[in-house]
């Protein structure tokens, strides 16, 4: 599964014929992304033709390279169709082929490529299999690692906890059973079901750094989990995919909510790079998830879009689990962009998601959905119990991350009692960091309708480089401004919050906040940038533009995405975007356009 149907009209699967549409079908009925030799070897086309029907159906926009060097479909409702139009029969012969093209492989391979393709199902199914009749301790104890890898990857939770607690009841040796024990951590760490484990730091031991910066980060103390994260990779250098976790992640997480996007962006680039050099290609999603938030903070929402959208699309093509800062993520831009349709349908998809670390993300995300339906106090009551449940269990980090939420919340469902808990809580514990620090300040000075501090919150944010959280704060000083009876100030504020959302695109914010200053008595004018046309090359975002010129220069995806600093994946997201905008089908079509609108 891919890019989600955005309800274009353009050919896609429908436009292959020959041997572009047999691999289409071939790859369809395998069900996710996969190597050109499985699918030669399936298909059986020879070299040449397979050169061509690949060649066709990428320049078609209906397949595309993974990070990997896999090929998968762009879009789901393409993936679909290719699916529906292989009569029942065929189908069948389709899996039995794609079955013997597995059987030459040994079980751990065989399991590995239906693990990469999404089939979690299947390839826990063949370790679990070979794992049982089995007998070299050697191959079991790489099964064991497979399936724990695969199961945490896949947010199977239950499952991981039970293969990891059946591993240390056997009598192991000292080292591995640290080993397992510090990783049943990280999975309970993951799992944010309870309260923030203890996890001390171990020098040289990697999950044990990597958990303690994780608690650390949870309990508000980020410029320490920044330094463990760091020292969590450092400690990992040659560990093998089966070794490996998320580690090169979090540096770049931490370091945002400590330094700021400056800093964060520099991390996130340098180790979307070494995960890719080092062979941990199943890190493509959770990279382009940690970017787009970067890119979020920085005020660059299209390519925060295009982030999570292509991460997605990879998370969901190889059965990665842990989507739900993602998908809320993605829901929060849209409510903030004013397209409630489109996050409403996001959110009701995500309502099965584990929420990762505990942080609630998707409850939140869900009461300001509450909130843009005219429910602010529905909205409250989701988000008062989860901020609540947070603090409880020692998530510090959370409570200030989602804390102008939950203040705006209260204050419009006209609860002073819980903006009053929120404050005395942010102050009996605050955390550090350039981007949670201020919001202490900001929800304090809420609580005691001091102007001045929530001003000086919202310039803090600034400094920092978070655009949408000065924004927030702004809204923030600009009601109160208005509460207090000043007008000519909640104008002054709500202007340059009006500035900053006509920048990112966020009318949603725009139309709440003279919705609110309305209800206070504050009528601002006519104001709002003239936003993009829906069609034509006016249309693209600076970032598509700089693609589909990239394009027309004859740049390959791979190169685009180096130059660009994002992912293949993401570079093919903005490629569908600008021919989707431009109602065209192939990159040639779009070369053509590009060139047109610079002749030089």
């Amino acid at each position: 599964m891919v890019l989600p149907d955005d309800g274009s009209s353009r050919t896609g699967v429908g436009g292959l014929d020959g041997p572009a549409a047999d691999l289409a079908a071939t790859l369809a009925v395998w069900g996710g992304a996969a190597t050109v030799e499985h699918l030669a070897a399936v298909s059986g086309l020879p070299a040449g033709a397979m050169l061509r029907a690949v060649r066709e159906a990428v320049d078609a926009d209906v397949l595309l390279w993974c990070d990997d060097e896999r090929l998968d479909f762009v879009r789901t409702e393409d993936r679909e169709a290719a699916y529906a139009d292989v009569p029942r029969p065929l189908r069948r012969l389709l899996h039995s082929a794609h079955a013997a093209a597995l059987e030459s492989a040994d079980a751990l391979s065989r399991a590995a490529t239906l693990a990469g393709a999404g089939r979690v199902d299947d390839a826990v199914r063949v370790a679990r299999g070979e794992l049982a009749a089995c007998e070299d301790p050697a191959v079991r104890a790489r099964l064991r690692s497979f399936l724990v890898f695969t199961l945490i990857s896949a947010a199977r939770v239950a499952d991981a906890r039970a293969e990891l607690d059946a591993v240390l009841a056997l009598p192991l040796p000292r080292e591995q059973q640290e080993r397992l024990t510090h990783l049943r951590t990280w999975v309970d760490l993951l799992a944010g079901d309870g309260p923030v484990p203890a996890a001390d730091p171990v020098e040289g031991n990697p999950t044990a750094l990597l958990n303690a910066a994780i608690a650390s980060f949870l309990r508000g103390r980020t410029v320490r989990a920044t330094e463990l994260a760091v020292a969590s990779v450092e400690a990992r250098a040659g560990e093998s995919w089966a070794e490996a976790a998320t580690a090169t992640v979090w540096p770049a997480w931490c370091r945002l909510l400590a330094e700021g996007p400056a800093a964060a962006d520099r991390d996130a680039r340098e180790v979307r790079d070494r995960a890719a050099r080092a062979g941990h290609l199943w890190l493509g999603p959770y990279h382009d998830f940690v970017a787009a938030r970067v890119h979020a903070v920085a005020g660059r929402w299209s390519d925060a879009r295009a982030e999570l959208d292509g991460g997605l699309a990879a998370a969901a093509g190889t059965g990665t689990g842990w989507t739900s800062l993602a998908v809320a993520g993605r829901a929060r831009l849209d409510l903030d962009r004013g397209d409630t349709p489109a996050a409403a349908a996001a959110l009701e998809r995500a309502a099965t998601l584990t929420e990762q670390f505990g942080l609630p993300a998707v409850t939140l995300a869900t009461a300001v959905l509450d909130e843009a339906r005219g429910a602010p106090d529905a909205g409250l009551r989701r988000a008062d119990a989860a901020w609540r449940a947070a603090h409880r269990d020692g998530r510090v980090a959370p409570v200030a991350m989602y804390g102008t939420d939950v203040a705006r919340l209260a204050l419009r469902a006209d609860r002073r009692d819980v903006l009053d808990d929120l404050a005395a809580a942010l102050r009996a514990d605050p955390p550090d960091g350039v981007l949670l620090a201020p919001v202490v300040d900001l929800v304090v000075g809420l609580a005691a309708d001091d102007l001045p501090a929530v001003l000086t919150a919202a310039d803090a944010l600034d400094t920092a480089g978070d655009v949408p959280g000065a924004m927030a704060a702004r809204e923030e000083a600009a009601c109160l401004a208005a509460r207090l009876g000043d007008a000519d100030a909640a104008r002054a504020l709500a202007s340059r919050v009006r500035e900053t959302a006509d920048h990112v695109g966020a009318d949603g914010v725009s139309r709440r906040l003279a919705n609110r200053l309305r209800s206070l008595g504050v009528r601002l004018g006519a104001g709002g940038r003239r936003g993009r046309p829906p069609e034509g090359w006016d249309a693209l975002t600076p970032t598509e533009r700089r693609v589909a010129d990239l394009v027309a220069e004859g740049v390959a995806g791979p190169e685009m995405a180096a130059r660009l600093a994002i992912s293949p994946r993401t570079v093919q997201t903005h490629v569908s975007n600008a021919l989707r905008k431009l109602g065209l089908r192939t990159r040639v079509e779009l070369a053509t356009t590009a060139a047109r609108h610079h002749p030089g």
